[in-house]
């Protein structure tokens, strides 16, 4: 039934649904498939928005909408979002290939499917972790989906992933969250974020020396260079050419390492 009274009452259902989930679970982050365009149920994403944040001000507490495309951007642009995090579906061809200014996420799935399928092939930890690597030193957000089965369980192969991750973020973390963009992304073999007036260097040295040719004189005089999850500062030399560390058999391995480098004059 196509009628107009049946769509209201649909619409409205629909509606009082979400309003019931956002007062049960307060969520920190709601996530808007397309963004407020020209489909039949767009117009209600703009209610259920102004629902959500005048709720989230009644709890005192942040939350954020992330949506596609143009979203609220009157403008049609979409570096003129209103209200919502700009959302790309899958790294690569379609996320940011430069750092991108104001907030941003890419959403990925862990598999080859976005609900869980008979069959379907789970990307490993090593592959997910290179992923985030590339959101955050463009200085976006990495959302992953998971694809539970019909009765909730995660199967043990997401599990897998996910441990592996988790255990990477353990040592790592640090370079990772509550980072920012340098004013480069990378070089070749490297990723580079900022945090509190340290750089990040993340990569995989193939050899038993990390060459970061970015992090050289212009950039300041290193004062200390260590590798995160180890205690020991590492050697090191600078100058016009770069910055060349010495990493041991301990260093290298098939995940990338980060190097926290200070004494740079960062912006």
């Amino acid at each position: 039934d196509r009628s107009p009274a049946a769509m209201t009452g649909f619409l409205t259902d629909w509606a009082n649904r979400n309003f019931e989930l956002i007062d049960k679970y307060q969520p920190d982050l709601l996530w808007f498939d397309n963004g407020a365009n020209l489909r039949v149920l767009d117009p209600l994403k703009l209610h259920v928005a102004a629902y959500y944040y005048n709720r989230a001000r009644e709890w005192k507490k942040d939350v954020s909408i992330s949506t596609k495309y143009i979203a609220y951007a009157p403008s049609n642009d979409d570096t003129k979002q209103i209200g919502s995090i700009i959302d790309f579906e899958k790294i690569g061809s379609r996320s940011p290939a430069e750092i991108r200014p104001a907030p941003w996420m890419v959403d990925d799935a862990i598999g080859s499917t976005w609900g869980y399928t008979n069959g379907m092939r789970v990307t490993g930890g090593g592959s997910i972790i290179n992923r985030i690597i590339d959101t955050v030193s463009k200085g976006g957000t990495y959302l992953l989906n998971l694809s539970p089965m019909a009765d909730g369980t995660i199967p043990v192969d997401q599990q897998k992933t996910l441990l592996e991750i988790g255990e990477w973020l353990g040592l790592n973390g640090e370079g990772i969250y509550g980072t920012h963009a340098w004013t480069q992304f990378g070089e070749k073999g490297w990723h580079f974020t900022v945090k509190e007036g340290a750089l990040y260097a993340i990569g995989s040295p193939t050899s038993g020396e990390a060459v970061i040719t970015l992090v050289n004189e212009s950039t300041g005089k290193v004062t200390q260079v260590e590798r995160l999850g180890s205690k020991d500062s590492l050697k090191f030399t600078q100058d016009g050419n770069g910055l060349i560390v010495k990493v041991t058999g301990k260093e290298t391995n098939k995940l990338p390492i980060i190097l926290k480098i200070s004494g740079l004059n960062l912006k």
